[in-house]
Order: structure tokens, then sequence, then C-alpha cells
């Protein structure tokens, strides 16, 4: 059928994008300098244009009610290109491509061993989503808001000098955060059950508001920072409850 080729399309585009990522970043150096720069602004923006893609992709195969079995596994493998590999790729290229170990075919440097983990975690994570997920919430930070965040930091560090250990620590917490079991809100849903006419309108009077008077990255870069803390608050306001629980039953007796 035609129309089930207009989601596989997107999950495609988003594929191709991700790789574009990955190949225009290649001769870029970790050194600040006006073309790397520049190699960085533009992979990360890809990136970014694929996480688009990656959120009408099913949308659209719903409202088509042409949803597959080859969709779902098109879009599983153009997670793990985009989101996976690119981005680790990305960290690798900027902030990891240090300290050589030689032999005598190749050398590897230790980020390469640190880079790698997390492609290992976006695999384990896109698996377990495929084998079993909830209607009403992801389980472990999902792979393209990890992938876009790192997208972003490509396109701030193309444009300010990053930290490396700062950049080390965001990449190790990612990596944690995707193959955790704490639990994040599916904006969607959520936007069903509490948002009315009146506060999406606001919601998005803000949005552009500070898309108009702060640059459109940093507002990006904050509103995935909100997502990412959400599902730990979560999980800590979690915790607390059953403490209390536990207190009290201890102060009962």
């Amino acid at each position: 059928m035609i129309k089930s080729w207009i989601p596989n399309a997107l999950s495609l585009g988003n594929l191709a994008l991700g790789f574009l990522a990955i190949l225009i970043s290649v001769d870029a150096k970790p050194e600040p300098g006006h073309e790397s720069s520049q190699i960085f602004f533009f992979s990360g923006l890809l990136i970014l244009m694929a996480s688009f893609l990656d959120g009408f992709d099913g949308t659209i195969a719903r409202w088509l009610k042409v949803e597959s079995t080859i969709g779902a596994h098109l879009d599983t493998l153009a997670d793990m290109t985009t989101f996976g590999l690119a981005p680790a790729f990305l960290m690798y290229i900027m902030f990891f491509n240090d300290n050589v170990i030689h032999a005598e075919a190749f050398t590897l440097s230790i980020g390469a061993i640190i880079a790698v983990i997390y492609p290992l975690s976006a695999a384990f994570r896109l698996a377990r989503f495929q084998v079993s997920h909830s209607p009403e919430s992801f389980v472990g930070l999902p792979t393209p808001i990890a992938g876009a965040f790192i997208a972003l930091i490509a396109i701030v560090n193309g444009l300010y000098e990053f930290n490396d250990s700062l950049a080390l620590i965001i990449f190790l917490g990612l990596t944690f955060l995707m193959s955790s079991n704490i639990k994040y809100a599916k904006p969607q849903i959520s936007f069903r059950k509490h948002m009315s006419t009146f506060r999406i309108i606001l919601l998005a009077l803000v949005f552009v508001s500070s898309l108009i008077w702060v640059k459109w990255y940093w507002t990006m870069l904050a509103c995935l920072v909100f997502y990412i803390f959400s599902g730990l608050l979560a999980l800590l306001f979690h915790l607390l409850q059953k403490v209390k629980v536990v207190f009290g039953r201890l102060n009962v007796k």
C-alpha cells in the first residue's frame, strides 16, 4: 500500500540524516576552530532534524491506519543509527579523541572505549522498548531525547567552548538514564490529560517568546533538561513516599 510508505519514508529520512551527521563530522578536529565548529553545528542540526521526523512517523502511521511490523523495525533501526551511533561518534570526535593506545595495525584511544558504552546502552533501550513498553510512560530515558541533547551540545560547542569534564559527566549520565528503569512520562499522553486549550496556548506563547528573546538552541536545551530531570524528580518523590509509609508503619508499631 502506497500510504504505508509515508511513515516509512520519514523513518528512512531519519536514518539518512543520522548517517549524514556521522559522515560530515569525520573530518572535524577536536581542537577549537572555525571550520570544525561549523561541522559540529551542522552535524547536531541534522540529528535534531531527524528527531522531528522521528516524532511524526508513528503518529502519521496511526493516523493513516498503516501501522506495521516493518515500520516498527525501520523506526528502531533509524533510531539506533541517528540517536545511538551518531551522538556517540560526535562526542568522541569533540571530547574523547585523545590518550591514544598504539598497536601494530591501528591506534585506539581511551575515549573510544568510553564512547562505545553509549550505543550499547541505546541498543539495549531500543530492544527493551520493542519487547515491552507501557502506553502511559517510557522505561528509561527515550533514546531520541538523549540523542537530541547531545546534538544540542554539538551545536553549543560549535559556538562556545564546552568543558570536557562536564561533557563526560553528561555523556555517562545519559548513558545510565537510557538503560535505567526510571520512568518518564510520554509528552503526548501528559498533554491530553493535563493540558486545557488555555494552557496549551499559554505554553505556546511562552515557548515562542523564549525563541524570540533567547537563542533557539538554549530554549530547546532548557526543555530537554526539564524533561530529563522530571523523571529523576518523580523517582525521588516516589522514594520519599515509600520512606514515609515505612516510617508511618514503624510509628504505629
